[in-house]
């Protein structure tokens, strides 16, 4: 699904490095993402003794879910270094979170189970999606629940219209321009090949 777009994830650590102080400021569509993520998260009626954020960025959701689960264990993860202390001051000196450093694609799970995986705004950076689908199946509490929010294909729709008519007006070879961002269904079926049932 990948085969048009190769992704570096050095590079992309490095982007989010560079602006994790300013992240928050630009953030707003994410922002929104995170508080919709949440009711999600409410409607399941999940009680989770362990929970896994991917890409937790400056903490924003990590914080939503320190409040909403309280007596939780919270593991969260980010590529982005600058992210990662970012998020560490956002919680603070003594939040409940296990913070780390770490391509959630490379993570050995080691036997760790979770009953709730969540994710804003990150799985569109994975490079194997099948894989690492099937490993956090593998991760996930029997009973647990997943949930991802993600842009779709339509995302910046507007914005690659306008550079496919600069570069045709201006006789520049046409090239793909963003990630190849999955729809609904395609994320749908990666999550069944990997075991589970929405």
């Amino acid at each position: 699904m990948r085969a048009d777009v190769t992704i570096d994830k050095r590079q992309v650590g490095r982007r989010f490095d560079r602006h994790a102080s300013s992240y928050d400021d630009h953030a707003h569509v994410q922002q929104a993402m995170a508080d919709r993520l949440m009711e999600r998260v409410a409607a399941t009626g999940v009680a989770p003794a362990g929970v896994l954020e991917l890409g937790c960025g400056t903490g924003y959701l990590t914080e939503r879910l320190v409040r909403r689960f309280p007596g939780a264990r919270i593991t969260a993860v980010d590529l982005a270094d600058g992210m990662v202390r970012a998020a560490r001051e956002r919680l603070g000196p003594g939040a409940r979170v296990e913070l780390a450093v770490a391509d959630v694609e490379e993570v050995p799970w080691d036997g760790r189970r979770f009953d709730l995986v969540v994710s804003n705004a990150t799985i569109q950076w994975l490079a194997a999606p099948a894989a690492t689908m099937a490993s956090l199946g593998r991760a996930l509490a029997p009973g647990g629940v997943m949930l991802h929010a993600t842009f779709g294909p339509q995302t910046f729709r507007e914005l690659f219209t306008a550079l496919d008519r600069v570069e045709a007006a201006r006789a520049l070879p046409s090239r793909r321009h963003g990630l190849t961002l999955l729809a609904a269904a395609e994320w749908a079926e990666l999550l069944r090949a990997g075991g589970l049932v929405d």
